[in-house]
Protein backbone atom coordinates (compact mmCIF):
# COMPACT_ATOMS: atom_id res chain seq x y z
CA UNK A 1 0.00 0.00 0.00
CA UNK A 2 0.98 3.54 -1.14
CA UNK A 3 0.98 6.11 1.09
CA UNK A 4 1.82 9.86 1.22
CA UNK A 5 4.74 10.82 3.22
CA UNK A 6 6.60 14.77 4.04
CA UNK A 7 10.11 14.84 4.52
CA UNK A 8 12.04 17.50 6.14
CA UNK A 9 15.74 17.69 5.79
CA UNK A 10 18.13 19.80 7.43
CA UNK A 11 21.60 19.98 5.01
CA UNK A 12 24.99 20.49 6.98
CA UNK A 13 26.18 23.62 4.81
CA UNK A 14 23.75 26.32 2.91
CA UNK A 15 22.24 26.61 -0.45
CA UNK A 16 25.28 24.47 -2.50
CA UNK A 17 24.50 24.09 -6.45
CA UNK A 18 22.91 20.47 -7.13
CA UNK A 19 22.37 19.49 -3.32
CA UNK A 20 18.65 19.04 -3.55
CA UNK A 21 19.55 16.75 -6.98
CA UNK A 22 22.07 14.73 -5.29
CA UNK A 23 19.55 13.85 -2.47
CA UNK A 24 17.01 13.19 -5.39
CA UNK A 25 19.00 10.38 -6.50
CA UNK A 26 18.29 8.49 -3.39
CA UNK A 27 14.48 8.49 -4.18
CA UNK A 28 14.80 7.89 -7.56
CA UNK A 29 17.27 5.01 -7.30
CA UNK A 30 14.28 3.31 -5.36
CA UNK A 31 11.61 4.54 -8.03
CA UNK A 32 9.68 6.67 -6.07
CA UNK A 33 8.93 10.16 -7.38
CA UNK A 34 9.24 13.38 -5.68
CA UNK A 35 5.54 15.18 -5.83
CA UNK A 36 6.77 18.70 -4.29
CA UNK A 37 10.00 19.73 -3.23
CA UNK A 38 10.90 23.41 -1.89
CA UNK A 39 14.12 24.39 0.01
CA UNK A 40 14.38 27.93 2.28
CA UNK A 41 16.40 28.75 5.07
CA UNK A 42 14.56 28.36 8.46
CA UNK A 43 16.10 29.38 11.59
CA UNK A 44 19.51 29.99 9.90
CA UNK A 45 20.02 26.56 8.54
CA UNK A 46 19.24 25.17 4.95
CA UNK A 47 15.80 22.95 5.30
CA UNK A 48 14.33 21.40 2.28
CA UNK A 49 10.92 19.97 2.23
CA UNK A 50 9.67 17.15 0.14
CA UNK A 51 5.77 14.91 -0.66
CA UNK A 52 6.32 11.69 -1.90
CA UNK A 53 4.67 8.48 -2.07
CA UNK A 54 5.44 4.98 -1.31
CA UNK A 55 5.06 2.20 1.23
CA UNK A 56 6.22 2.28 4.95
CA UNK A 57 9.08 0.02 4.66
CA UNK A 58 10.55 1.53 1.76
CA UNK A 59 10.23 5.14 3.21
CA UNK A 60 11.98 3.95 6.52
CA UNK A 61 14.69 2.87 3.78
CA UNK A 62 15.14 6.08 2.16
CA UNK A 63 15.39 7.87 5.99
CA UNK A 64 17.68 5.54 7.06
CA UNK A 65 20.07 6.40 3.46
CA UNK A 66 19.29 10.01 4.06
CA UNK A 67 20.66 10.12 7.57
CA UNK A 68 23.86 8.83 6.05
CA UNK A 69 24.71 11.44 3.42
CA UNK A 70 27.38 13.61 4.60
CA UNK A 71 25.22 16.41 3.66
CA UNK A 72 22.51 15.58 5.74
CA UNK A 73 22.35 16.83 9.67
CA UNK A 74 18.67 15.94 10.32
CA UNK A 75 15.76 13.93 8.90
CA UNK A 76 11.98 13.80 9.31
CA UNK A 77 9.47 11.79 7.75
CA UNK A 78 6.05 11.26 8.53
CA UNK A 79 2.66 10.57 6.91
CA UNK A 80 1.47 13.64 4.96
CA UNK A 81 -1.80 13.90 6.97
CA UNK A 82 -0.43 14.39 10.27
CA UNK A 83 1.05 17.75 11.61
CA UNK A 84 3.99 19.50 11.00
CA UNK A 85 7.19 17.71 11.20
CA UNK A 86 10.06 18.76 13.51
CA UNK A 87 13.73 17.20 12.93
Amino acid sequence: MSTSWRCRIETVQGDRPGQLARLGRIFAARGVSIDEASAAMRDGRPRIELTFRCGEPLCRWLERRLRRSPEVAAVAIAPAAEPPLTP
